[in-house]
């Protein structure tokens, strides 16, 4: 696939969420406009975020409008359609509450409270408490689901575009090494790294220890 290729079905993602805002819109009027980002992911990057007020926009007559951002992961293009439409909402969550000037998150936008887990209720989102950041918004109602089943339908197709998440390999552990005294016959167990970096002596006989 070429960049070119790529560009274009990247563009085409980004087409689908405005969409996809459009009609959260149209469900609840309260959510701003905004404009929508992809990112790629790194370590330690949210899932997504909504910002206030990030962007100008340049309109006839020299007049200026302020627009909110609402970027998502790559990683949540990876999960799918649901996956994209919950994330949408939740955003839009703290874009109604803008417009309502209710105060929903503290902690720079991390701690979400009982205000947001209402604002979140009424969108079709589930909620479930969560001590490190007050609640998450891990899927949406089947209700919901069918609400937007045309626009589901709509994204489905255009994510073909996305950056799946690494899985983490663990490397084994490596065993021990199990030595004997070649004098008195004690036995211990130590480390590889430990075996490799020096000779062991036997404290009661003075004598070398051998891998058994």
């Amino acid at each position: 696939m070429t960049s070119n290729q790529q560009t274009a079905q990247l563009s085409e993602i980004i087409e689908a969420l405005e969409r996809a805002w459009q009609t959260i819109q149209y469900v609840h009027p309260d959510t701003r406009d905004a404009v929508l980002c992809v990112y790629q992911h790194h370590k330690g990057d949210r899932r997504s975020h909504y910002a206030s007020n990030s962007w100008t926009e340049r309109r006839e007559g020299d007049q200026e409008a302020r627009l909110d951002e609402v970027y998502i992961s790559s990683h949540i293009l990876a999960e799918g359609a649901r996956s994209v439409l919950e994330t949408l909402l939740h955003e839009a969550v703290h874009s109604i509450a803008d417009t309502k000037q209710i105060k929903d998150t503290s902690r720079q936008g991390r701690w979400h409270n009982k205000r947001f887990e209402a604002l979140a209720k009424t969108v079709g989102l589930t909620v479930v408490s969560d001590k490190s950041i007050g609640c998450r918004t891990p899927d949406i109602t089947s209700e919901t689901a069918e609400e937007y089943a045309d626009l589901l339908a709509d994204l489905e197709p255009v994510l073909r575009l996305y950056q799946p998440v690494a899985s983490r390999v663990s490397k084994p552990r490596a065993k021990p090494v199990k030595l004997v005294c070649s004098g008195c016959g004690a036995k211990l167990s130590v480390s590889q790294k430990v075996y490799e970096a020096a000779s062991l002596v036997c404290n009661e006989c003075s004598e070398p220890f051998e891998a058994i």
